[in-house]
């Protein structure tokens, strides 16, 4: 079939019609959770990192609040792996679900514009960390190696 011809001159239906906008980009999701150790109250805080699977590099951290818990902001959609480390002396690094290295540990899914929550951690003391008093000079670890 032919294109409907135009009057001479007249511009052909269309021609100045603004284009639509651009897609608007996703809306960033979130992760958030509670942090606890064995300590009543909660001795320090930890901070909390997540990476992208399959991608090199933190996506995002944060530090937990004095009730230790946290919320990591701005991550694209995708799965992440989470990461604990802190929380007072003598904690070590651990991984969501209670993993003791990165790839051991469960992936957590973000969805675009949503919060994961419930991405909880309780720490546990992995080493013993000395312990120290304003009235002493010299304390005693745990484990028995004295610092002056």
């Amino acid at each position: 079939s032919r294109p409907a011809a135009t009057r001479a001159g007249a511009p052909s239906p269309g021609a100045n019609a603004t284009p639509p906008p651009p897609p608007a980009p996703p809306s960033p999701g979130s992760i958030s959770g509670t942090v606890t150790n064995p300590a009543t109250p909660p001795q320090g805080t930890a901070t909390i990192c997540v990476y992208a699977s399959g991608a090199s590099g933190i996506g995002g951290s944060a530090t937990t609040t004095s009730h230790g818990t946290y919320t990591i902001t701005g991550l694209p959609a995708g799965t992440y792996r989470v990461e604990f480390t802190g929380c007072g002396s003598g904690y070590g690094t651990q991984y969501y679900n209670g993993a003791t290295t990165q790839t051991a540990a469960t992936l957590v899914t973000v969805t675009s514009g949503s919060t994961t929550p419930g991405i909880d951690a309780s720490m546990n003391v992995t080493s013993a960390a000395p312990v120290f008093t304003a009235d002493s000079p010299s304390t005693t670890a745990t484990g028995g190696a004295t610092y002056a």
